[in-house]
């Protein structure tokens, strides 16, 4: 957390430390939000070349329970109020690592995705990959003629 008792007052923490932050955030090989470790579990698995996903050690049984249950709505107004007015910045890097982190997972599945790709010339459908489509299309000699079906 960027604000801690002296983050309070005036000598509390400032943009360039909130810049700093957000630059360690981007340079950062993972990094997960507890309320959102299950996402972030296989951009890890990924980053370390793991071939499984590991599981977070939640270390009290209550825990997992207690985070996933949590919501906004379950805090009161005035504590709200109070956090939005002590910990500015902190809320403002929290909302950039979440950004960062659903850019980061997205990038995850998609790779997943491409990896889970048939190896074979044509998809499920039947139809010619993209990939397939242009290595057959740059083989095809220009002049070759095509038949008609009747």
């Amino acid at each position: 957390m960027l604000a801690s008792r002296r983050g309070l007052g005036p000598g509390g923490p400032s943009r360039a430390t909130l810049d700093a932050a957000r630059r360690t955030l981007d340079a950062a090989l993972w990094f997960g939000l507890l309320e959102r470790i299950d996402e972030a579990m296989p951009w890890l698995a990924t980053a370390l070349g793991l071939s499984q996903t590991p599981r977070f050690p939640f270390e009290h049984a209550g825990l997992e329970r207690a985070v996933r249950n949590t919501t906004a709505s379950a805090v009161p107004d005035d504590l709200k109020g109070l956090v939005d007015q002590t910990q500015r910045l902190d809320l403002e890097l929290y909302s950039y690592a979440e950004t960062l982190l659903d850019a980061r997972v997205a990038a995850v599945r998609q790779q997943q995705r491409r990896r889970r790709r048939p190896q074979s010339t044509r998809s499920r459908r039947g139809a010619l990959s993209v990939e397939d489509a242009d290595a057959a299309a740059a083989a095809t000699p220009r002049n070759a003629t095509r038949r008609r079906c009747p």
